[in-house]
């Protein structure tokens, strides 16, 4: 425990400055509101959103985009029109964009940010320090 401790200060104190880290944070974490709708934030303690942060950050999808029934295929019990919400949701937040004219999808620089930060956190700090 305390060896992941001092792992997390040294991960910690590495960064410069929080000021930016604390406004993409919370862009990410709070609810979107778009034609009178809201649309949550993400939750890095949530196994659904982890799992799907994970899969759109596979090679294949960085560099080629993605569809939903390429997401599906990794995601059993998510339906096309779940997906369809998940996309949405992502997009709202600034994790992906869709090429225009296309059904496909690409991780943005800031969304690519996002997902290292909350799978580091999750697999350098959170399940060290649990287990």
């Amino acid at each position: 425990m305390k060896a992941a401790n001092y792992r997390y200060l040294e991960f910690v104190s590495s960064f410069d400055d929080h000021s930016g880290g604390k406004k993409n944070l919370t862009k990410a974490t709070e609810a979107v509101k778009e034609k009178g709708r809201s649309y949550r934030g993400l939750n890095f303690f949530s196994q659904k959103d982890l799992l799907v942060l994970e899969v759109i950050s596979r090679g294949e999808y960085m560099t080629f985009g993605m569809q939903g029934k390429d997401i599906r295929r990794h995601l059993k019990d998510i339906s096309p029109s779940a997906m369809s919400r998940i996309f949405k949701r992502l997009r709202l937040h600034g994790i992906i964009e869709r090429v225009q004219g296309t059904y496909k999808y690409f991780t943005t620089a800031y969304g690519k940010e996002v997902i290292a930060a909350g799978l580091t956190v999750r697999n350098l700090v959170l399940i060290p320090a649990l287990a």
